[in-house]
């Protein structure tokens, strides 16, 4: 289900500056996801509807995005939680994100609110970031979509769904069941859709 950071040697990892910037489109309608079997639950939560293999080697491993254009030493990244690598590839990707809490969701104003449906400038969407109760390193993620539906996409040949382990359709993160990922926090991320890589 979700995913598991390794970097077995920094020479398997090679990103290419202008390809990612070719290459990475933000999906901003997930329920439409092409690249089924080329993305894991982080791709899919970030909206980065591309095959892998087209940005980088491990590119889906949080961290991997933002080590290899800001050049960051393996050895930076592995001493980084989960959510601090996540946070750089965002930085990376341009993508702004604030940390909300589950209530803040609630607010329709924060992020469906009219404005921005009409607007052509940005495009918010939550995540939800969860970690092992085991290994800090294993990851899955969450996204809420336009309609109000949380989905996921479970590892990495599986097409995008709303219900959990237990197959009962995810109406929050704190309450659905996960297996052995627990949730840890949500974000607000924020897109400016006329962004020119």
């Amino acid at each position: 289900m979700g995913d598991y950071m390794v970097y077995s040697n920094s020479s398997q990892i090679g990103l290419n500056p202008n390809r990612i910037r070719q290459q990475i489109y933000v999906d901003v309608e997930p329920n439409f996801w092409k690249s089924v079997r080329q993305t894991n639950c982080y791709a899919y939560a970030l909206g980065l509807d591309v095959n892998e293999s087209c940005i980088a080697s491990r590119a889906y491993q949080p961290g991997t995005i933002g080590m290899l254009l800001f050049h960051y030493s393996l050895f930076d990244i592995e001493n980084m939680t989960i959510e601090k690598r996540m946070l750089l590839d965002l930085k990376a990707l341009n993508i702004r994100y604030k940390e909300v809490g589950i209530e803040e969701l609630y607010n329709e104003r924060l992020y469906f609110s009219k404005d921005r449906l009409i607007s052509s400038i940005t495009y918010s969407w939550p995540i939800a970031l969860f970690t092992s109760k085991e290994n800090q390193f294993e990851f899955h993620f969450l996204r809420k979509c336009d309609d109000g539906q949380w989905s996921h996409k479970l590892g990495w040949y599986n097409a995008p769904g709303i219900t959990d382990l237990e197959n009962k359709i995810i109406t929050e993160p704190t309450t659905c069941n996960l297996g052995k990922y627990e949730y840890k926090k949500t974000y607000l991320l924020t897109l400016n859709k006329k962004m020119k890589w």
